[in-house]
């Protein structure tokens, strides 16, 4: 309706035995708000959000704990933003209220609690949706359905919602969701950039990489030479923990000249990246090798795949169907969404530093793109993207690099 509403937001700390960081909370209508004036406040509500106190401060500041908060949260303001009052309310007690305390089949199905109950599910499955819905061969309908059942605090909600809804208001919230995700394609969109990582810390990991390689040279085919542990944030805020390994590859896949012949993800806990270098390769070869390149090589094999390891969509499926031609095989694997995130990010790792140092000498930005851009990864997956693609992952690298102040006048470029 347009009416600017103000909401008190009050925290409740109540000791529960359970680890849940939220108990629930309450909406209360205030008569008796006033302004710094001592003027009455129209339209004043107050929002109670109930905190376990028996945990520690450590745990309440995880990312999970203030997105659990958060939906808490969504779900009360909810309230405050809808045109029409309550028509379920919770018994009043010490504690947070207990499901047996409550008519669940009259709470779920109370017009303002569906959508209340709609927002706090689409606070929940929103960043998993929005990851999988420039996949075009899904439907968005099915897309939301298995957030549904893959988001475990999305997964809880319905699950204890459902057997109460009447078969009229499960509709309404899965047309909801639907209509909400809808509407989020047709607004302008931010502009596409890699996924984020603190490249700063792979390049301190590679370089330990680095290190070891140089001083235990090459192994030998299915042989560990080095192993690390790096935890990245993924896209949903939470940290992942990834196992990395350098092995000597089985055989060579690729140049006999390339170091790296490959690299994969195994999705677990923790997850494991397997990076396969060149055990063929004659060990004076290797010696020749600049450190800068070893470490340029490591710097962007482990960004695509922690890119990976940060991505809510997994690569399955992304090889393809084997008894196909090559050609046919890098179009389907280069145009897979898990695979197009990921090269994103080995153009834009390939090409920052040689942008800078064009830039250096005198290029213009453009310029200096052009060319850096023909000498890195992009030269050999161009051909096989789909128009699509091709332009998702040149506007990521152009955003990358405009982030790093380096599409800027040279004058104001960030410091």
């Amino acid at each position: 309706m347009g009416e600017t509403r103000q909401v008190v937001v009050e925290y409740d700390l109540r000791p529960n035995r359970s680890d849940k960081v939220t108990l629930g909370g309450s909406f209360n209508i205030l008569d008796d708000l006033k302004d710094y004036d001592d003027n009455p406040l129209p339209n004043a509500f107050s929002v109670t959000i109930f905190i376990n106190g028996s945990l520690t401060w450590r745990q309440l500041a995880q990312p999970n704990s203030i997105k659990a908060v958060r939906r808490i949260l969504m779900h009360e303001l909810t309230h405050a933003a809808d045109k029409f009052k309550a028509t379920y309310s919770i018994p009043q007690s010490n504690s947070s209220v207990s499901p047996t305390q409550m008519d669940l089949d009259a709470y779920y199905n109370a017009p303002t609690e569906v959508r209340a109950h709609m927002r706090e599910l689409y606070e929940a499955i929103a960043p998993i949706v929005r990851n999988q819905m420039d996949n075009p061969r899904a439907r968005l309908g099915q897309i939301i359905t298995n957030a549904l059942q893959r988001v475990p605090e999305a997964r809880d909600k319905w699950t204890a919602m459902t057997p109460h809804l009447s078969r009229q208001n499960k509709n309404r919230i899965l047309k909801g969701l639907v209509t909400a995700f809808e509407d989020e394609e047709t607004r302008p969109r931010t502009a596409a950039r890699p996924i984020k990582l603190d490249t700063q810390d792979i390049k301190v990991l590679a370089r330990q990489l680095t290190r070891q390689l140089q001083s235990r040279g090459l192994p030998k085919p299915n042989r560990v030479v080095a192993e690390e542990w790096m935890t990245v944030t993924n896209v949903k805020g939470d940290e992942v923990d990834v196992e990395i390994s350098l092995v000597g590859s089985p055989k060579v896949d690729f140049d006999k000249t390339d170091l790296v012949q490959g690299a994969y993800l195994k999705r677990g806990y923790p997850n494991k990246m397997v990076v396969f270098l060149n055990a063929f390769m004659p060990p004076r070869t290797f010696e020749s090798w600049p450190t800068r390149m070893i470490e340029k090589e490591l710097y962007r094999i482990l960004s695509h795949e922690l890119t990976h390891a940060a991505d809510l969509w997994s690569g399955k499926g992304s090889v393809g169907d084997l008894s196909k031609s090559k050609d046919e095989l890098l179009r389907h694997h280069h145009n897979h969404p898990a695979e197009v995130k990921a090269l994103m990010r080995d153009v834009a790792t390939g090409v920052e530093d040689t942008v800078q140092e064009f830039m250096g000498v005198g290029m213009t930005f453009q310029q200096a793109l052009t060319y850096a851009l023909e000498d890195s990864k992009w030269a050999d997956i161009k051909d096989y993207l789909t128009p699509k693609n091709h332009k998702t992952i040149l506007k990521g690298v152009y955003t990358h690099l405009q982030d790093l102040g380096l599409t800027e006048p040279r004058g104001s470029r960030r410091r």
